[in-house]
């Protein structure tokens, strides 16, 4: 039986793996290290101290985006209570904050910092502020973290009166903003079930284990399911990082087996990773031999030229596996199996470099109010596609190229506005204002936006944004009905 919400999937994790390492931290140059049941209980406290000061089903709770393990108890125990997080991205200014707590109506702000918590001018509804970390200064009414925690510690073993078995599949779990790029920012919202099928669809095209440690960089929407969620989902080891000065210097003492980080990010791991190598003249010569050996061998085995693998091919790649590869790999923390980027697309000189090392970057198209739609699969990594629809995911195509998204994971609606989501989900099918083609074995491959929307950006960190897509009403009552001219076939297996 599948988990009814996102607390029980944890909490079947945690029966699993109570001793497995959850959740690393750096900290002074090291890392801390948490097991599920600790994660498990730390969130029980915290659950039950949000409780005392009022948190209840149904009540929005504002939490600032952070590559932190407070800010993930955070989430699970507002979740726990069938509460509902609103997560403000951790660059927004002052006013795009403001904004999103007055939108959303939450009633309480959880900051990552104090100084950010002082530029803030909170609505009157924000009854409770907390900070993550740090101590708030004289002038500030907050609470601390570890001050809620032991709150929560006082109530005592009562964990049968904790709310989260009751929490169905439909109720709302977050409510996700648009970045505002083209309107005024609009809240996404999603159910326990969206989110959960989600994660169901990557679990059969992305495989993560419990003996896996997932790094997670920056991540945004996707890059939150695919990153911690997914791990938290499979029992893997969790390490967040937010902004380093060397990614390699990371991946080198941390050793993860799979990242997902965002394509700037990776572009600039391609940048930082490049210029070591090519610095030497021997090393660029040897480099090129590499990639030449790589290239051909992958195009054999994928039959993409007549033959199999030939033996001395096989050989020419394991020498250059020992001879430069490994090296390389070393210089990466020598166990990455794939790098993941969801949700914006890879200049596909960094995606053929990655490549050329025996290190697999999967791509995959993602939207703010559509999660994640696609993936790209091992051994059919081809740079500017998308990959290929996920289960349960479908895809089709309007007579202008408009690419069309149906799923189980697709959201709610727009917070507020009936009328636009509506519009956005016309004739049951999320309109993402996307020209897209499908290839011929069913991958999929963005084209960028529609022309009459020309003028309106994107969102950073995915390629779309539904803000203003119809911004005069224009498509309203004029979207035809099934059949398309163009149906993209499913995944294959």
């Amino acid at each position: 039986m599948k988990p009814h919400n996102l607390v029980e999937m944890l909490w079947r994790t945690v029966k699993r793996h109570p001793e497995r390492i959850a959740l690393l931290q750096p900290k002074n140059g090291s890392l801390t290290r948490m097991n599920y049941r600790k994660l498990w209980d730390m969130i029980h406290d915290f659950a039950f101290g949000l409780d005392r000061i009022g948190i209840r089903p149904g009540t929005k709770v504002a939490i600032r985006e952070t590559e932190d393990a407070h800010r993930l108890i955070a989430e699970f125990a507002v979740l726990s209570l069938g509460a509902v997080t609103v997560p403000v991205p951790e660059d927004a200014f002052p006013g795009h904050a403001e904004y999103i707590l007055e939108d959303s109506g939450a009633e309480a702000f959880l900051e990552s910092r104090a100084d950010s918590l002082s530029r803030l001018r909170l609505p009157g509804r924000v009854r409770h502020r907390i900070l993550l970390r740090g101590t708030p200064t004289d002038e500030q009414a907050v609470l601390r973290f570890d001050t809620v925690l032991q709150m929560g510690q006082t109530m005592g073993d009562v964990e049968w009166d904790w709310h989260w078995p009751a929490v169905q599949p439909p109720e709302p779990a977050t409510v996700r903003y648009t970045k505002g790029t083209t309107g005024w920012p609009k809240g996404v919202i999603f159910s326990h079930q969206q989110l959960l099928a989600n994660l169901d669809s990557l679990s059969h095209v992305y495989p993560v284990m419990p003996e896996d440690l997932v790094l997670a960089v920056d991540p945004d929407h996707a890059g939150w399911t695919a990153g911690p969620l997914t791990a938290l989902q499979r029992g893997a080891s969790l390490l967040l990082a937010g902004p380093c000065d060397s990614l390699t210097r990371l991946l080198r003492e941390t050793k993860p087996t799979v990242v997902v980080l965002p394509a700037e990010k990776l572009e600039s791991l391609h940048r930082e990773l490049s210029g070591s190598i090519l610095r030497s003249p021997v090393r660029r010569m040897l480099l090129r031999r590499v990639k030449n050996i790589t290239e051909r061998a992958r195009r054999l085995s994928r039959g993409e030229m007549n033959g199999p693998v030939p033996p001395g091919l096989r050989l020419a790649h394991a020498l250059a596996h020992a001879i430069v590869l490994r090296r390389v790999h070393g210089m990466l923390g020598g166990r990455i199996r794939r790098l993941i980027v969801p949700g914006a697309s890879v200049d596909p000189g960094a995606s053929d470099f990655f490549r050329h090392l025996d290190i697999p970057v999967t791509e995959a198209y993602a939207l703010t109010e559509g999660a994640i739609i696609t993936w790209s699969r091992p051994g059919h990594d081809r740079p500017g596609t998308s990959g290929y629809p996920l289960p349960g995911v479908e895809l089709r195509l309007r007579p202008d190229g408009e690419l069309l998204v149906k799923s189980p994971s697709v959201m709610t609606g727009y917070l507020h506005r009936d009328e636009e989501t509506a519009r956005a989900l016309s004739g049951g099918w999320l309109h993402t204002g996307d020209l897209a083609e499908p290839e011929p074995d069913g991958a999929i491959r963005i084209l960028g936006r529609k022309p009459r929307e020309s003028l309106e950006a994107g969102e950073p960190g995915s390629r779309t944004c539904l803000e203003d897509t119809d911004p005069f009403g224009l498509l309203e009552d004029t979207v035809p009905p099934p059949p398309w001219e163009k149906t993209i076939p499913p995944m294959m297996s």
